[in-house]
């Protein structure tokens, strides 16, 4: 395995570190839904690229649960509905949308 290389289990630990929870099945599932691209097989194991990190950030981080996690932890009472939530460089960004109006 070269560095680049990445098995499901390594991206799986990878992951947890930086506090998201997901299993080698989510990313099975997100491969055979072409929401990232399938692992290439070597022998008996498959590895992914270290590209692939990004997607999986990007996955993870608009889970439906994990936005309902969000959404319940923040009191939308005086300041809207949250109409979306998605990941950027600079951490998450939240539109929430209060009347007709929609704020970043």
């Amino acid at each position: 395995m070269t560095i680049i290389d990445l098995t499901r289990k390594d991206i799986v630990e990878l992951m947890e570190d930086e506090g998201y929870n997901i299993t080698e099945r989510t990313l099975r599932y997100w491969e055979q839904s072409g929401k990232m691209d399938k692992a290439t097989r070597n022998g008996r194991y498959t590895y992914h690229s270290h590209d692939v990190l990004n997607v999986v950030r990007i996955l993870c981080a608009t889970r439906p649960q994990r936005i309902q996690k969000i959404r319940s932890s923040i009191s939308t009472d005086s300041i809207g509905k949250i109409v979306d939530i998605e990941e950027s460089d600079n951490g998450l960004i939240v539109t929430i949308r209060k009347g007709k109006s929609v704020h970043e």
